[in-house]
């Protein structure tokens, strides 16, 4: 084996056992979510009339109901959060593989063309981030009408 086919697997296996890992987990994010608005369903097709869902809301099973709804999506310093360690997580690994193409400079073309895309998936996400951020702000200084 060639010195830049050792390197080349030890930098294409991590990232595809990290991208598997991924898909599992959105498909149990997925299923984890489908089954828990399966339940909600069924628990509103209980109720006949306002006046019974209102009574349920009352009690304390209800209660733990409504703490469970999570209607925004989670608060926004957590979605930030969330995005900003999103963004650090590719930043720092494209970083790490462009070090590697100055470090092996025979294989520099590969390190860095690699190292430039997830570099950039790292900034699309920082920029999101940003985006987002600055949306809430706007959207909670617009008076509701």
């Amino acid at each position: 084996m060639h010195n830049s086919e050792i390197i080349a697997q030890i930098v294409i296996m991590p990232i595809f056992f990290g991208v598997l890992g991924w898909i599992f987990k959105l498909y149990w994010d997925w299923k984890k979510i489908r089954e828990k608005s399966s339940i909600y369903n069924r628990l509103m097709e209980r109720f006949n009339n306002i006046e019974d869902l209102n009574h349920f809301l009352q009690t304390e099973g209800g209660n733990q109901f409504l703490k469970s709804l999570n209607i925004n999506g989670g608060s926004m310093k957590y979605r930030f959060i969330a995005d900003i360690s999103r963004a650090i997580m590719a930043i720092f690994p494209g970083a790490a593989i462009i070090t590697l193409g100055w470090i092996y400079p025979h294989e520099s073309r590969e390190f860095f063309s690699f190292g430039i895309i997830v570099l950039s998936v790292g900034f699309g996400f920082l920029a999101s981030a940003i985006f987002n951020y600055l949306m809430s702000e706007k959207k909670e200084s617009t008076p509701v009408r």
